[in-house]
């Protein structure tokens, strides 16, 4: 894969986990009530939660832009899969209630969710397969920048009209 590919990747994968992970640090106590709404774990866990998620995002985004990100990508897929695995359960519980998945924007639990997952799976998986050796220039770097920034913003849209259908769909009637 051409490297300028695969640094848009990692730095599009990496904005995505790391913007996630801020913006729930931002708000501690409700990315704290966005995981009771799960009904995952004993409240007693759910503070130590709401910080520890946010901390491993920050550290596996991190991950993914060095030399190691190999594992920064397999933290990531697991990551993924766990979210996944929670909005699953939230839907099949009946939802009703924000995924956290960008700290306190209101994010409505839907399956929209798991297809968003499932590509940002699949863009991670693409991650593994590495690059091909050869420099990269100043126009290179700068391809990078802006796609990993379209990457962040794409994935930001996608959230914010995900967030938005409800409302919309009242707007309609």
């Amino acid at each position: 894969m051409d490297p300028v590919f695969h640094w848009t990747l990692r730095l599009g994968l990496a904005l995505v986990l790391g913007t996630s992970g801020l913006f729930k640090l931002r708000n501690l106590e409700g990315f704290r009530r966005s995981l009771a709404n799960y009904r995952l774990l004993p409240p007693s866990l759910e503070g130590t939660a709401a910080l520890l998620v946010p901390v491993l995002e920050l550290g596996v985004a991190i991950l993914i832009l060095s030399p190691v990100y190999p594992l920064g990508i397999t933290l990531f897929l697991l990551l993924i899969a766990l979210f996944s695995g929670a909005i699953l359960w939230g839907l099949r519980q009946g939802g009703g209630f924000s995924c956290g998945c960008l700290g306190d924007v209101e994010e409505p639990l839907s399956p929209w969710l798991l297809l968003r997952n499932a590509l940002l799976a699949l863009l991670g998986a693409l991650a593994y397969l590495g690059s091909e050796p050869r420099s990269l220039g100043f126009l290179d770097a700068l391809s990078v920048l802006m796609g990993g920034l379209f990457f962040l913003l794409a994935y930001l849209t996608a959230s914010l009209f995900l967030a938005n259908w409800g409302r919309m769909e009242e707007v309609r009637r």
